[in-house]
């Protein structure tokens, strides 16, 4: 039983700083006229990675692109607010691009970034806010991810239960979805700690929550530690039993 209320509690410290996630924030103006500003990009970006950011600008009133006679301004900040980056662009490419490259020496850190893209012409303007994530791998899979884990903690916990109800008649059964469960948990803490690398749900993630789920692989690791030694003691045990009872089968054949 014991074994269980170990695992219900990993379980929860598992499940607990990702059960929710938020949404990228986009902030656009919400004029009667003026500029709309369009962005086609992904919000994930890869680590150290170089990027064009490209910009459609339409007039809110009539939806016609404009595509001269104006300025847009491109600004980036970094996860502290810090602001990063500033360019200029008045000429359109690609008859409707503004473009605004980026190095990847301003995408060095994981974490969140966010970007201001204001144009103007002489009368009008209009300016799109934007969050975007830089990750290891440029993907963000925290979703996959945390459905995964859920369901092998669930099919950890449902072995573990079958595991403790065989133990006394079929041990060698009870064993066996020990060690199954055992190789279960690795998997667990390989997609958390694929998830904490990419920074996926560090928004959500914060004071108590995010040191549980810095520590949570010492967590599993622990757990699986106690796994294996509760699997040594019930190969002795029975392999004891085991011994004698063909001492005593012996005994009484003579």
């Amino acid at each position: 039983m014991k074994k269980q209320l170990i695992l219900i509690a990993f379980a929860f410290l598992l499940v607990l700083p990702l059960v929710a996630s938020a949404p990228p924030v986009t902030q656009v103006q919400q004029f009667g006229e003026g500029f709309d500003i369009r962005i086609p990009q992904d919000t994930v970006l890869l680590l150290n990675q170089d990027y064009e950011f490209e910009v459609h600008v339409y007039n809110i009133s009539n939806g016609m692109p404009i595509i001269s006679d104006i300025d847009c301004y491109f600004h980036l900040y970094n996860s502290t607010g810090k602001h990063q980056l500033e360019l200029w662009d008045n000429a359109s490419s690609h008859t409707f691009d503004y473009s605004f490259d980026v190095t990847g020496g301003n995408f060095s850190e994981q974490g969140f970034y966010y970007y201001n893209i204001q144009c103007n012409s002489s009368s009008l303007g209009g300016y799109h806010s934007q969050k975007i994530e830089v990750t290891r791998t440029g993907v963000d899979n925290s979703e996959d991810y945390v459905a995964v884990i859920i369901a092998l903690i669930g099919a950890v916990a449902i072995l573990l239960t079958i595991s403790r109800f065989t133990n006394g008649d079929h041990p060698v059964v009870s064993i066996f979805l020990m060690v199954v469960s055992l190789f279960l948990i690795q998997p667990i803490v390989n997609l958390s700690m694929n998830i904490m690398n990419n920074a996926t749900t560090s928004e959500v993630m914060s004071g108590n929550a995010s040191s549980i789920f810095n520590i949570l692989p010492f967590i599993a690791y622990g757990v699986m530690a106690y796994m294996v030694v509760y699997i040594l003691i019930m190969l002795l045990t029975n392999l004891g039993s085991y011994k004698e009872a063909k001492k005593r089968r012996r005994e009484e054949g003579e």
